[in-house]
């Protein structure tokens, strides 16, 4: 094999090399830059109830904290939280926060209607 192969392959090696770092790298820090993201998935806006005790349900990802009304709560493994509130009969409004470790926010509002 000549010197020019030998050099060509070497070089073909090193940029696949650093192809594959490179997009790792990128994959990897994709949730780094894209925040944290909240979804509430019950109860949704505009819904009413007949029971004061209302469930809390959704999902956060890359997030450091996440509060309910001010108050913090946990999620799982998997980003899902679920937490019971208590509501006043008439109009609540429902805010759930999420922060990262970097500080950025991510806020869904909920407003629901209790009726006696």
């Amino acid at each position: 094999m000549s010197s020019k192969v030998k050099t060509i392959l070497r070089l073909a090696l090193i940029a696949i090399l650093i192809s594959s770092f490179s997009i790792y790298g990128l994959s990897r820090s994709k949730n780094i830059l894209s925040g944290p993201e909240l979804k509430i998935d019950s109860p949704s806006s505009g819904d009413s109830a007949n029971n004061p005790m209302v469930e809390i349900k959704g999902r956060a990802q890359n997030v450091a904290a996440v509060f309910l009304n001010g108050n913090q709560i946990f999620t799982d493994e998997n980003g899902s939280f679920k937490e019971k509130l208590l509501l006043a009969q008439g109009y609540n409004i429902i805010v759930v926060n999420a922060k990262d470790k970097f500080g950025r926010e991510a806020k869904q509002i909920r407003e629901v209607f209790i009726n006696n």
